[in-house]
């Protein structure tokens, strides 16, 4: 079971062995993650494989994601959705996103939410003394 402790700052992971990543940690990975991709939006999908390679399951990437947003360490959504569309296109996801989307009740016109932005200069996000 997975425990998400926002007051203190921590996310545990696991029962048996623990996990623990602090604020400082996450933002760090959220950081790497920006510069990796080194685009403004980061595919939900690209979020995934980038915390798999670090060897965090599927779940434990969206309480990770799930906890840097709500320190401000990015934001779920994107403005400018031409540069996401052709990064699906890109690698090969187009054509999935859309029948996924049309299996959720959307249409291409819809939009296309599964992204994730920076909200601010992520070197200022990984020197920023607050966190």
């Amino acid at each position: 079971m997975n425990h998400f402790y926002e007051k203190a700052g921590l996310v545990v992971f696991g029962e048996k062995e623990k996990r623990l990543l602090t604020a400082k940690d996450v933002r760090e990975l959220i950081y790497e993650m920006f510069m990796m991709y080194s685009e403004g939006c980061v595919l939900t999908q690209e979020a995934k494989l980038f915390f798999k390679r670090k060897g965090y399951r599927s779940d434990q990437a969206k309480a990770i994601l799930l906890f840097g947003e709500e320190m401000g360490f990015l934001i779920h959504g994107c403005d400018n959705l031409e540069n996401y569309v052709n990064r699906l296109k890109r690698i090969g996801e187009y054509k999935n996103h859309l029948r996924w989307l049309a299996s959720l009740g959307y249409t291409e016109e819809d939009g296309f939410v599964e992204v994730y932005a920076r909200p601010r200069n992520t070197q200022e996000i990984a020197q920023d003394p607050e966190y």
